[in-house]
């Protein structure tokens, strides 16, 4: 009998350039993470709005076996979270943003195994990212796996869920999920938006209310045991990112500045 995972990624690119980082992160999880028996089925779901490159980020997803689908308007990152997280079937999920990218060896399927067993049995998420060491120095990391490498989080600690890189178990959705649809980052289009640190927010409280029910853990990257006391194995584009966002902006404004100067002239 085939093992599954689905791994799932939502995406918007809303500058040319984003769907490069997209095509890097792909790559690094193709070349990084080992999953040993069990078969990946990796859904994408693409805010259909404003979206640069549509040909090819298809035919790539194509070359590397992705499934994509589009997410109609009105856009919004709990809105395609939750439409994504309708698609998947598997019981596992390893959740990946588009923006980051694996930076260490991965053996997940040992993880995957770890995560269905007894033991791991009131755990929902298992996190691979975002770890702040105070955490660790106020007690708020127990060890439960030392083969693994694996600690549950209290849910006193100062980050207890995050969205970043996580595996998470299927049945646990209906539990903190859906995700909160109505808010908006706060920009020049959502002068009234909230801005990322309240919606991370927003996401602790309801993690901790159900703690007793869906547990989380951080497993720590050996590798990064010597520069740090928790290490990551996935990382964020995060400068890259900003850097083309700045460097599009840019371009744009040239090209606005160009056709006005054209139609001035008649």
């Amino acid at each position: 009998m085939q093992k599954k995972i689905n791994i799932l990624t939502t995406a918007w690119n809303r500058v040319p350039e984003r769907f490069n980082y997209f095509k890097v992160m792909v790559e690094s999880v193709k070349e990084k993470v080992n999953w040993g028996e069990y078969i990946p089925d990796w859904i994408v779901s693409i805010e259909e709005k404003d979206h640069y490159l549509r040909k090819e980020m298809e035919e790539f997803c194509l070359d590397h076996g992705i499934h994509f689908f589009y997410h109609r308007p009105p856009a919004g990152l709990g809105r395609n979270t939750n439409y994504a997280l309708s698609l998947c079937s598997e019981p596992a999920i390893l959740f990946v943003q588009d923006d980051c990218i694996a930076v260490e060896p991965l053996e997940i399927w040992k993880d995957i195994d770890w995560f269905f067993s007894e033991e791991a049995q009131k755990i929902g998420v298992l996190r691979y990212y975002a770890h702040f060491d105070r955490d660790n120095d106020r007690g708020h990391m127990k060890l439960i796996n030392d083969e693994l490498d694996i600690y549950k989080v209290s849910p006193e600690a100062t980050y207890y869920m995050n969205f970043h890189v996580h595996l998470r178990k299927l049945e646990y959705h209906g539990i903190t999920g859906p995700y909160d649809e109505s808010f908006k980052f706060k920009s020049k289009k959502f002068p009234n938006g909230i801005d990322g640190g309240v919606a991370e927010n927003r996401m602790v409280t309801s993690a901790r209310k159900v703690s007793a029910i869906l547990g989380i853990a951080y497993k720590r990257c050996a590798i990064n045991k010597e520069e740090r006391s928790f290490g990551n194995y996935f990382g964020k584009q995060k400068v890259l990112l900003e850097h083309s966002t700045l460097m599009e902006k840019q371009a744009r404004a040239r090209e606005r500045n160009i056709r006005r100067r054209r139609a001035a002239k008649g």
